[in-house]
């Protein structure tokens, strides 16, 4: 059972929203007073219904269906606000959305009540011959290559740009090279317009070397050494000039050896002494120590050890005279010139210091680093040198003694 109360028990509740008359100015419109900011009283049935409905009490007028059933319209005509004055939200009413059909409709329609279209091809297969494809996707169909064979395509093609790359280049240095221009040449090609240069400049010297110059230059040998000293400083250049260098089958150990064997230029000439004494200069300079002996001589490798304990520059050279392919002639060479036939031999600029022994004694008193500086241009300190390296440098040298002897041809 609902109990009904009237106004007179709620005074307070009735005197706030009591019915106030909207007051509009006589130069306002229709459209002003439509959209004019409503009074609070206008929420009376509103609220009155609202209170009817929560609390069980109210005016059965207000609680009536045309009370309810009242439109926006007709509210904002007549006055009567939707909220209380003092409502958050109430604000927001100070701008009045304009009701009408189209506002019940999605905002992707506009306002004319058109809904836009999207306008979107459908899916095309690509492997289907439609008769609107393009030139571009048909073209784009005929190249297509199976993922499986990518990779070697790639490496076709790079291999055939690299081919036309050689190609054009070696062409286009063609007619520079017989032009005798080598200013816009690549490096290859600028060595090979030096290696004909040089060839062709040979051969002309040669031209112009009469004959019978050359065969008395082979027969007396032009330029003779003074000294074995100078033979000796003749054979070192020759045999560190180039790594194939050997004497000839006919040299004869116990006999000079001819100079335009072992020196590079023409004997012949005028100057010839000239440039032996360049020669002389330049192995001092680059090879002051010279080391000859056995390879699988146990003073040989010790001389070799004692000399690695210091730090000498420039380094010594050892030759292995009996691994030489001219080791019959060489070995013979070197006794004549050293006058003994024991080894290893250290030489310094040219002339022999002292036997193993001797070398031993001096490296015990600590002189031998001395007696290698006394022939000038020579640098010694005692070096020292990491276990580790020490067996390294040990091992390779042991696998060099113990390797086969070369075959040498007879």
């Amino acid at each position: 059972m609902t109990t009904r109360l009237h106004k007179e028990h709620f005074p307070s509740l009735v005197s706030q929203y009591a019915p106030r008359t909207p007051v509009l100015s006589p130069s306002s419109s229709p459209e002003s007073e439509s959209s004019a900011i409503l009074s609070p009283a206008a929420d009376l049935p509103a609220l009155g219904a609202g209170i009817g409905l929560g609390l069980g009490f109210g005016d059965r007028h207000a609680m009536s269906t045309t009370t309810t059933s009242t439109t926006v319209n007709e509210k904002i005509g007549a006055g009567l606000p939707i909220l209380p004055p003092n409502h958050p939200l109430r604000n927001n009413l100070q701008s009045q959305h304009v009701h009408g059909d189209y506002s019940r409709r999605p905002l992707s329609m506009g306002i004319s009540g058109s809904q836009k279209t999207n306008k979107s091809s459908g899916i095309i297969n690509p492997y289907s011959s439609t008769p609107g494809t393009n030139l571009l996707h048909k073209a784009g169909l005929m190249v297509r290559v199976p993922r499986r064979l990518r990779p070697a395509l790639l490496l076709a093609t790079s291999l055939f740009v690299i081919a036309i790359i050689v190609i054009t280049r070696s062409v286009g240095d063609a007619p520079l090279v017989n032009s005798g221009s080598k200013d816009n040449l690549s490096p290859f090609g600028r060595r090979a317009y030096r290696d004909n240069t040089a060839r062709d400049a040979f051969k002309q010297a040669v031209a112009r070397v009469p004959s019978s110059r050359i065969t008395a230059a082979s027969q007396v040998g032009g330029l003779e050494f003074e000294s074995k000293h100078d033979e000796l400083l003749a054979l070192i250049s020759f045999i560190t000039s180039a790594t194939g260098n050997s004497l000839p089958a006919h040299v004869d150990g116990s006999k000079p050896v001819p100079a335009h064997v072992l020196l590079g230029f023409d004997t012949t000439a005028a100057y010839a002494k000239d440039d032996l004494e360049i020669v002389k200069d330049e192995v001092n300079d680059l090879n002051p120590i010279v080391v000859f002996g056995r390879l699988r001589d146990p003073f040989h490798r010790e001389l070799k050890r004692i000399l690695g304990s210091y730090k000498i520059v420039p380094a010594p050279l050892f030759v292995d005279i009996d691994q030489r392919r001219d080791s019959a002639n060489f070995v013979p060479t070197i006794e004549r010139l050293l006058a003994t036939q024991e080894f290893p031999q250290l030489v310094v600029k040219g002339k022999s210091v002292a036997a193993f022994q001797k070398l031993v004694e001096l490296h015990d008193d600590d002189k031998l680093a001395a007696a290698l500086e006394k022939a000038g241009g020579i640098t010694v300190r005692h070096g020292k040198q990491s276990k580790k390296g020490r067996k390294e440098l040990e091992r390779l040298e042991r696998e060099r003694v113990l390797r086969p002897n070369p075959v040498v041809d007879k």
